[in-house]
């Protein structure tokens, strides 16, 4: 496949992640997403359109053309595999890999992508956020028994965290902090007013309004 730039790269991308969790994809929301303003955002998908890469309906929805998601999805994986790198072999904190791979994922050489995949596995295998590294759908995550914190009731229940959706890397370590990382058990405790959660960690309560906990996905544990 004839290489593009990254800017392009980094457009496909996040069209792809959007339609991931099931929204449509327009030019304001993409803008807010790359941080561009909008004539920017238009001027980079009518190029992307003349290399056949996105289609733009008369509605103003995005989508990816089959060689533009199959470039978003190989970026996504080698996304995810620089992460672990940096995470189960460097040691760099959970939190602060994604920024990181950010940088790194454009120059990953196909030799270094197999390489990656042989080291890590190329199936049952997640980044330290708990995402599998191919990617996953919003089905597919339900398919699996994941619910989002924020959907949960109060009911004294212990769950474990399986996964943290947010490249924020400040709101991470504040999780991190805390103890509210990927398999970490907690324990639901209440819901007050303003849909603030407060779960505990071992024996600290922690409160969480819903743009938190919309972001933290937990599964229930299966009695041993």
């Amino acid at each position: 496949m004839t290489p593009i730039s990254q800017s392009k790269e980094d457009y496909l991308k996040a069209i792809y992640e959007a339609q991931q969790t099931g929204m449509s994809v327009q030019r304001a929301r993409l803008a807010e997403t790359i941080g561009v303003s909008s004539p920017a955002v238009s001027t980079a998908l009518q190029r992307l359109k003349r290399d056949k890469l996105v289609d733009l309906s008369s509605g103003g929805d995005i989508d990816l053309t089959p060689k533009g998601r199959s470039i978003a999805e190989n970026l996504v994986l080698r996304h995810n595999l620089v992460e672990k790198l940096l995470y189960e072999i460097i040691g760099l904190e959970w939190y602060k890999v994604h920024e990181e791979a950010e940088r790194i994922e454009h120059v990953i050489s196909e030799d270094v992508e197999e390489k990656l995949l042989d080291l890590f596995g190329k199936r049952a295998t997640t980044c330290p956020h708990g995402t599998p590294i191919y990617g996953e759908t919003l089905e597919e995550r339900s398919a699996r028994g994941l619910h989002r914190l924020s959907n949960c009731e109060p009911t004294g229940q212990t769950v474990q965290v399986a996964l943290i959706s947010d490249r924020d890397s400040n709101f991470l370590r504040f999780l991190d902090e805390k103890g509210v990382v990927p398999q970490a058990q907690i324990q639901i405790i209440k819901k007050e007013y303003g849909d603030i959660l407060t779960i505990s960690v071992g024996n600290n309560p922690i409160h969480l309004d819903q743009h938190a906990c919309d972001r933290i996905w937990i599964e229930e544990l299966v009695p041993a």
